[in-house]
């Protein structure tokens, strides 16, 4: 190296120092105060709760009161259950495997697979193959010895979707058509093709005129063109099937095989093209504001399905005439299965108005009948939501026809139809049991007094609204299956029915998973008689509240019944002071998605807000929650109650609750509050904007203003559209009411909220800004959807809520 040389290299060093030194002095990247908050709030979940509660506390949630097992399943083997939960000292929720074996639990690491479970697989009829498709490659799997054999590597979007002819067949999808291979020989057969009209060529008349005359007036150009058409038609002639086009406009769906292999049952989807809103990012991660479309608006949507019965020898159409009494359509169809003897299909109709639905079996040969159809002059809402055929060929399904969500099934295979419960409770899960799971079961307190069909649990609100327990019934022993008294209960069953997982939860408990194992690995008892002692091990899987929510007795709620101006008793959940004195201030918590219920003897969804109304408790005010009008759990009446007028009678149901409030607990009558989210921000809105003076103050968190600018799937159920009936939805909408706002008001809106977007509160803020209304205040939140994710975020709306309470209602006022 040359000294010249040295001497540049040594410049050049001493020239960089200064950068290198700026650059390691620059902070570290990251929001060091911020950290240390959330540091120091998770730290206090692993101590005891020794103050009054406070917001920061109970807004971290699940980390607090603990997670909710969900996707509960049982792998194919039955060696392992599979759930996503988190620990209260996890961050983030997870895949979590119980080893029933060992009794031990584990979290999967990121990237590691879960063993296969039910869900994972297609079962075979007689439920002793599964096909599984997992890493690319069509596996089957004999569920007697889990001895797996690798059938091929699935190509081009190939997909298993169920077996076929008498379990000796797999229907294979790829693309648009449907193919059988046997699983002996590997014989593959295709079904269907399945091809879209080819467009039009573009040609206008001129330039057809001109070909058709040139055919006309040279025979060497029409000899050319009569070989080509004779090579198209062998090339036809050659094919196995013939070509089916689906209606013009057009998308293949659904495609279902018959076990038989005779027919094919295809349904078409057509989406008009609609115009979705645009909504902006301002989080975007390089300081620049994005955008992303979101959803049509109510009244802007084009769906409508058809379907056809394909001969899956011939690929040609078997004409099936509909029943004058469905009507012309449009519909929405979906296809509820064939029956076991392959003898017929069943497929649920709507008319896109949602006011009818019907049950219609469509025959081998075509021949359609309707089975079964409701009218509702509102909506038609719970038609075969569950819905099957037992292994004798019978159909069942549910229906609220009479009123509530019942069961109902044929006789015989084909026979004339019953409704199998009755009564004024509900169903509002059906499974289909293994034929030895009733001992697993075990006897309820029974007798259930309705013959349900062998082969079905059912949960129902039987011991009243605010409970769900199962029942089935055997021809040895109709019994009911309560998992716990005076819970809310959930159940999956294994394959073989020798285990069962539970979760079960109550008012002041968030839910917890059971495992009940039969002590006989082989095989179940049958159903034991009433006076048997339980033949199940019973193992307690998660513990999820952390050790601060441990530390303290939570409130349970009393349930209660508030009588409503029109006479009707509106089930609600109350929370007091133990010393409770006249002129307490009050609280009405509205819940949110309208048909939601939320008044059950059960951990609720609203877990914060039921933390925030102990901290409520706390502070000396009376909290009530109803059921209101619209609310799920009590039949097709109270659902309907609010057809054409949101705002009306579910609005008057929380006005008669603060005057029952004031008459049975002398609660003041100046001092009510009420708040909720979503629709509980919208009945929030009315409430102050059309009885002004009811309520000092309200809390309307991302609320409904405008229902023209809601979607359409909810909102033409209950108001149909703008365009129809606009006079509804002016006299359901808070904006058009703005004008009678005269007591404190809080809006709180996540910005990136692509369900009730935040243009609802922007516009209303306009509307109140216009009318120079005082007392209002707008919080934003950049980063938060309808469903807030970050605790900091939470926190930051109830901190308002509350100081809006204590301001105006409570003790600061």
């Amino acid at each position: 190296m040359t000294p010249r040389l040295l001497r540049s290299l040594l410049l050049l060093v001493c020239l960089s120092l200064p950068i290198l030194r700026a650059q390691d002095s620059r902070p570290s990247p990251e929001p060091t105060a911020q950290l240390a908050i959330e540091k120091v709030l998770r730290e206090r979940l692993a101590r005891p709760i020794t103050g009054p509660l406070d917001v920061d506390l109970i807004t971290l949630g699940e980390d607090l009161c603990g997670a909710s097992p969900r996707d509960v399943r049982f792998s194919l083997d039955e060696r392992f259950l599979i759930f996503d939960w988190k620990r209260w000292n996890e961050k983030e929720r997870g895949t979590f495997v119980y080893d029933i074996e060992r009794k031990e639990l584990r979290r999967l690491d990121d990237g590691d697979e879960a063993p296969l479970a039910e869900r994972d697989v297609v079962l075979s009829r007689d439920r002793r193959l599964a096909l599984s498709s997992r890493d690319e490659r069509l596996s089957l799997i004999d569920l007697d010895s889990m001895a797996e054999r690798v059938l091929m590597p699935l190509l081009g979007g190939m997909r298993a979707q169920s077996f076929a002819d008498h379990d000796r067949a797999l229907i294979l999808r790829s693309g648009d058509d449907l193919f059988a291979w046997g699983i002996e020989d590997g014989a593959l057969r295709r079904l269907t093709r399945i091809e879209a009209e080819k467009p039009e060529d573009g040609k206008d008349d001129r330039r057809r005129y001109l070909e058709d005359a040139e055919l006309r007036l040279l025979r060497h150009l029409f000899e050319i063109e009569q070989k080509r058409k004779e090579a198209e038609a062998r090339r036809e002639a050659r094919k196995e099937l013939a070509t089916f086009a689906p209606p013009k406009g057009f998308s293949t769906g659904r495609l279902e095989a018959a076990d038989d292999l005779g027919r094919v049952l295809a349904l078409f989807t057509k989406a008009e093209k609609t115009t979705a809103t645009k909504m902006p990012r301002y989080l975007s991660g390089d300081g620049y504001v994005t955008t992303f479309e979101a959803r049509p608006k109510v009244g802007d949507d084009g769906h409508e399905n058809r379907f056809a019965l394909l001969d899956a020898t011939t690929g040609k159409e078997i004409a099936v005439s509909l029943p004058e009494a469905l009507g012309k359509g449009p519909f929405s169809i979906r296809s509820l299965g064939f029956a076991p003897d392959s003898s017929r299909c069943v497929l649920l109709f709507r008319g896109r108005d949602n006011k009818r639905a019907a049950l219609v079996e469509v025959a081998r040969d075509g021949a359609a009948r309707v089975l079964h159809e409701v009218e509702d002059p509102a909506w038609v809402h719970h038609v075969g939501d569950d819905a099957g055929f037992l292994a004798d060929g019978r159909f069942w399904f549910t229906s609220e026809k009479s009123g509530f969500n019942h069961l109902w099934c044929e006789k015989a295979s084909g026979a004339e139809i019953d409704q199998t419960t009755r009564g004024d409770w509900l169903i509002d899960r059906v499974l289909e049991l293994p034929a030895d799971a009733p001992g697993l079961l075990g006897p309820g307190p029974g007798p259930f007094d309705v013959a349900v069909p062998s082969g079905l649990l059912i949960r129902t609100s039987r011991a009243g609204p605010a409970e769900r327990h199962f029942e089935h019934s055997t021809p040895r022993l109709p019994v009911g299956l309560r998992l716990r008294d005076g819970v809310w209960s959930d159940l999956v069953l294994a394959r073989s029915g020798r285990a069962l997982a539970i979760v079960f939860s109550r008012c002041n408990e968030a839910p917890r998973l059971l495992l009940r194992v039969h002590p006989d690995s082989v095989t179940l008892s049958g159903v034991l008689p009433a006076d048997a002692s339980p033949p199940w091990n019973e193992i307690e899987i998660t513990d999820s509240p952390s050790p601060a929510f441990k530390s303290r007795t939570w409130i349970e709620p009393e349930f209660v019944q508030v009588e409503a101006s029109d006479g009707v008793e509106v089930p609600a959940r109350l929370y007091r002071p133990k010393d409770l004195a006249a002129g307490a201030p009050a609280v009405i918590f509205v819940h949110g998605a309208g048909y939601l219920q939320n008044v059950i003897r059960g951990w609720s969804s609203y877990f914060r807000e039921y933390m925030f109304h102990d901290l409520l408790v706390e502070r000396g005010y009376v909290v009530i929650d109803l059921d209101y009008r619209g609310s799920a759990g009590y039949g097709a009446a109270w659902r309907t109650a609010i057809y054409g007028h949101m705002g009306g009678r579910d609005l008057e149901d929380q006005i008669d609750a603060a005057r029952w409030l004031v008459r049975e607990l002398g609660v003041d009558e100046k001092r009510i509050g009420i708040y909720g989210g979503s629709y509980g921000g919208f009945i929030t809105l009315m409430a102050l904007f059309k009885h002004p003076g009811v309520f000092a103050a309200g809390a309307a968190l991302r609320p409904v203003t405008d229902w023209a600018h809601y979607n359409h799937g909810y909102t033409s159920n209950i108001l149909d559209t703008p365009q129809e009936k606009p006079e509804a939805f002016e006299r359901s909408s808070p904006i058009w009411f703005a004008e009678g706002l005269a007591d404190r008001l809080l809006i709180c809106h996540g910005l990136e909220d692509h369900n009730v977007q935040p243009q609802d509160s922007i516009r209303l803020a306009q509307r109140l800004i216009e009318l120079r209304k005082t007392g209002w205040e707008l919080a934003v939140y950049p980063a938060e959807a309808h469903g807030f994710r970050d605790a900091a975020s939470w926190a930051d709306e109830y901190k308002r809520i509350l100081a809006l309470f204590e301001a105006t209602i409570g003790r600061a006022r």
